[in-house]
């Protein structure tokens, strides 16, 4: 059911799913779900914590945690990994977490409470692998903590972008643009996407 849930909110949205939609899904009977389940609320819980382990072990610990790439490469990675996630055909496009972050701000409590963490732990380990960037001097001298909510803030509006042009390409495009300017190419046009990438990467 957790599957499945994750599924239909990934690609219709946690408001546009009905408990009964979960039930014609996995064909489990009502009086079976409310034995696991309380409330639809409660399996967006577990919607959470299954999209949380899938994105630590598939998309950040992979590159991120991979210590035997330099910073700029992981970086790098993790937007391109992040670019793997999305899947037009399946409607799985943007981010499932940062969905379900907006759908459910009104709702205090545990799902926000994990949602708020999972984003706050990525984005201290981004502030890790820039400051080790910095270090290194593979970037120019910045605020780790400050380019880290930036970094951030670029993956998760390229997969909003990747969801409403339906290019995943756009996601990739938006790491290799952020790393960059974090090595000091601001003002080399040569070394950021031109008009015609992007053109290109929405076709």
């Amino acid at each position: 059911m957790i599957e499945a849930a994750a599924d239909l909110f990934y690609r219709r949205g946690y408001q546009a799913t009905s408990v009964e939609d979960v039930l014609a899904a996995t064909g489990v009977a009502r009086s079976n779900f409310y034995y696991h389940f309380a409330s639809k609320l409660e399996l967006a819980r577990e919607v959470v914590g299954y999209w949380i382990a899938e994105y630590e072990r598939n998309v950040v610990e992979p590159t991120l945690g991979d210590l035997s790439l330099s910073p700029a490469e992981r970086l790098r990675r993790l937007f391109a990994c992040a670019a793997g996630t999305q899947d037009c055909a399946a409607g799985h496009t943007g981010c499932p977490l940062g969905s379900l972050a907006v759908e459910l701000a009104q709702h205090e409590g545990e799902v926000q409470a994990a949602l708020s963490d999972y984003f706050r732990r990525l984005q201290e380990r981004l502030a890790d692998t820039i400051a080790e960037g910095v270090a290194r001097r593979e970037y120019q001298a910045t605020r780790p903590s400050d380019a880290a909510q930036l970094a951030l803030s670029v993956l998760e509006g390229a997969l909003l972008l990747s969801r409403t042009h339906q290019s995943p390409n756009l996601v990739s495009s938006a790491g290799l643009a952020f790393v960059t300017l974090l090595q000091g190419h601001e003002g080399d046009s040569q070394h950021l996407p031109s008009q015609t990438d992007v053109k290109n990467s929405l076709s």
